[in-house]
């Protein structure tokens, strides 16, 4: 059985009603622009990479440096921005789920628990619906 599937239980969700197509739209707005900047800055960085990178030695440092840089942001950016959360009120299907990662014992951090997750594991904290009463500064 694979770690990456999703089980979705019953859930009881309301129909949403006219009142979410103001948040639609701005939501949608918002990943439009991000979207058309994206194209642009990649189109852009495209060009300056094909100018500036020609030689296989300096490709493959650009790929070490990115993976070096992706592999400190990730590590980083939990211990930086650390938050401690309960562990009171969190499903027991997922407590097995989540990563201290510098917080005391009986809490969590969210940050590092979306990290170093499978991409499976990560969606099913999210969507869990588990509450966070009580939160700790580290």
């Amino acid at each position: 059985m694979s770690s990456s599937a999703l089980k979705f239980g019953d859930i009881n969700i309301e129909p949403p009603t006219l009142y979410v197509l103001p948040g639609s739209f701005i939501v949608g707005l918002i990943t439009a622009f991000l979207g058309a900047a994206f194209v642009a800055v990649n189109s852009n960085l495209a060009l300056v990479r094909k100018a500036y990178i020609t030689h296989p030695v300096v490709k493959i440092i650009e790929a070490v440096f990115f993976s070096i840089l992706t592999t400190s942001t990730f590590y980083w950016v939990p211990k930086l921005f650390n938050e401690c959360v309960t562990t009171e009120n969190v499903q027991d299907d997922i407590t097995d789920l989540l990563f201290n990662y510098d917080c005391p014992v009986g809490y969590y951090n969210p940050l590092s628990t979306i990290f170093f997750n499978t991409e499976g594991n990560a969606i099913r904290t999210l969507i869990s619906n588990f509450e966070t009463s009580e939160m700790v500064g580290a």
